[in-house]
């Protein structure tokens, strides 16, 4: 993991991250998930994005970073972090494609063990092969090498995350809402 942009308006979180990635990363910075869209066409390996930034739906802006940052390299992941009390927004999160969560407050242990998982992750989907490149007028060239077929990973990827949520949810004896299926 070579290239980290945290999303994020919290200096603490920011100096928090890179401490505990140490000098083998660099890191990026932006308070505004519109502005990370607009001015950045740089390749970033991972993405740490506030939720509280995107406001009440996260599903639209949420999509829209992560396809905009995995059209220059498809195997950007993606980290969101939240509070305790709304990790119902992590778990719709990771249902829309994010690869792990952190709640706050946030340790440098769980940032580190959240980069080995992102190491691990990128060496089974073959590590930074699919890059793609730009072309002068900022098209997107196709791969030369065609990403690996894991969408069985992703899933059972997903049910990992949104287990640990449900866990993480009844440890702190915050209460299920019931859904309109029962």
């Amino acid at each position: 993991i070579k290239d980290i942009l945290v999303i994020a308006d919290r200096p603490e979180i920011v100096e928090l991250i890179q401490s505990a990635v140490g000098k083998e990363s660099n890191i990026g910075n932006t308070r505004d998930p519109s502005g990370a869209l607009t001015s950045s066409k740089r390749q970033f390996d991972l993405i740490f994005i506030d939720l509280a930034l995107l406001g009440d739906d996260i599903a639209d802006p949420l999509e829209k970073i992560m396809q905009h940052f995995r059209k220059f390299h498809r195997q950007t992941q993606i980290v969101v972090m939240t509070s305790k009390q709304t990790v119902r927004q992590a778990v719709e999160a990771v249902k829309l494609g994010a690869n792990d969560y952190l709640n706050y407050p946030i340790d440098s242990a769980e940032i580190r063990l959240v980069l080995k998982t992102a190491r691990e992750s990128a060496a089974k989907r073959g590590g930074h092969a699919d890059h793609v490149s730009l072309d002068d007028d900022a098209s997107v060239i196709e791969p030369s090498v065609p990403a690996p077929d894991d969408a069985r990973f992703d899933h059972d990827w997903a049910l990992t995350l949104i287990g640990r949520a449900l866990d993480a949810v009844k440890a702190d004896g915050i209460e299920e809402q019931p859904t309109a299926e029962g």
